[in-house]
């Protein structure tokens, strides 16, 4: 194994396995549309960063599925995004031509192009920008936002005139790409804010108030405050979940503030938000203590559930529940779990701090029936390999893996 601080050794490796069958896989989809198809494009997506070869079957792929015109197929979409979000310069040029064809492919090369700085694409999207219909032309200017100055004018003029039907598709197949970005365009605050006016759902409401707030516009926050201190009785603990959401995105590095709320109050929530994360999970992951009821009620007895594998990780990785450990240990060795949920609990048991016990078991689930099984076992090998090499490790359950590759979402 590759010790942290070796000269002359090269990175670590995804492995051979998970490559070869990924490769064979997207080889297989050209010919035959697969049955998951989405948790395929999902892997993909997930994989990509780390492996070369892997890249370049995605772009290999893309390119060809370009050429056919199959803008209904979720593998298209999740590469073009992937192409994107890695700024693939060779595939700049099939992003120009998806750029050119909004109005057919809809929003996913404009949410790639908020990750791809290339002037052709940029010149592209200024193009979009004055040509599209308006949630297009919307998403176009946020998208020209993140590598040029912002046109708040042109935002402002743009956000009355998009249909409800349209800021819903906005909210879950644009919004996250631009959630993802470490830093949010300045001055795209007020054009957010005229759409979060016009929203009625909750988990939408909330995913515009917490780029708002990012952008440095903190209207929303003040508007959380104020229907905090209205609320009756049953509401307040929704609007305090609300008010802890938007000072977390002012700032994470604040220190943990959240009065105790009901569990009633986290469900309502995380009801209302549709495929917003479960709220315990997000709370959880700032290692908010008031959670921790919540999450031990999620743990259900066998534990054969992806949300009770999902709160055992959260209170052995981030609020220290070190005998969560040995309850995920049994999960893993359960042989009525189900095929699909065997990485996903050999991947939560890495994150809650039993390396060892994840990598033995990693080593023998890279061959699984289940894709989604073997990708988390590669990453587990993968994280384990690249601690030894540089002495740092970075989680491997995060949100957009878990819905990438466990639900098969596009975002």
């Amino acid at each position: 194994m590759i010790q942290a601080g070796d000269k002359g050794k090269a990175r670590p490796a995804l492995g051979r396995a998970i490559r070869e069958r990924v490769e064979h896989d997207l080889e297989q989809a050209l010919k035959r549309r697969p049955t998951e198809e989405a948790t395929l494009a999902g892997v993909v997506r997930s994989l990509s960063p780390f492996n070369a070869r892997v890249r370049g079957a995605a772009r290999d792929t893309l390119t060809v599925l370009a050429k056919r015109r199959s803008f209904d197929r979720p593998l298209y979409h999740a590469l073009l995004r992937t192409m994107g979000d890695l700024s693939d310069s060779a595939a700049c040029m099939i992003l120009q031509g998806a750029l050119n064809q909004v109005a057919t492919v809809g929003y996913s090369p404009l949410a790639a192009a908020c990750g791809c700085a290339n002037p052709a694409v940029v010149a592209e999207l200024t193009k979009a920008a004055g040509r599209e219909r308006a949630h297009a032309a919307f998403a176009a200017e946020l998208a020209l936002a993140c590598h040029t100055a912002p046109r708040p004018a042109h935002l402002v003029h743009l956000a009355p005139m998009i249909k409800e039907a349209h800021r819903i598709t906005f909210c879950y197949e644009f919004l996250p790409a631009l959630m993802r970005r470490r830093e949010v365009p300045a001055a795209v605050g007020p054009a957010l804010r005229v759409l979060r006016a016009a929203e009625r759902h909750l988990g939408r409401w909330l995913a515009l108030a917490e780029i708002e707030v990012r952008a440095g516009e903190y209207a929303s926050l003040d508007e959380a405050k104020s229907r905090l201190e209205s609320a009756s009785a049953s509401g307040r603990g929704s609007w305090q979940l609300m008010v802890w959401a938007l000072e977390y995105a002012k700032n994470p590095a604040r220190d943990p503030s959240l009065p105790r709320v009901s569990v009633d109050a986290i469900s309502r929530l995380a009801e209302r938000a549709g495929r917003e994360s479960h709220f315990a999970f997000r709370l959880a992951s700032a290692r908010e203590k008031a959670v921790e009821q919540v999450l031990g009620q999620l743990l259900t007895t066998p534990m054969r559930t992806a949300a009770s594998i999902r709160a055992a990780m959260h209170l052995g990785r981030d609020l220290g529940r070190v005998q969560v450990r040995d309850t995920l240990s049994i999960v893993c060795d359960d042989q009525v779990l189900d095929e699909d949920l065997r990485g996903l609990a050999v991947a939560a048991l890495y994150d809650a701090g039993d390396c060892e016990g994840a990598l033995g078991r990693a080593e023998e689930l890279e061959s699984s029936r289940s894709l989604k099984t073997a990708a988390w076992a590669a990453l587990v090998r993968f994280n384990v390999r690249e601690r030894a090499f540089s002495g740092c490790s970075s989680p491997v359950v995060t949100e957009s893996r878990y819905r990438w590759i466990q639900c098969g979402w596009l975002e």
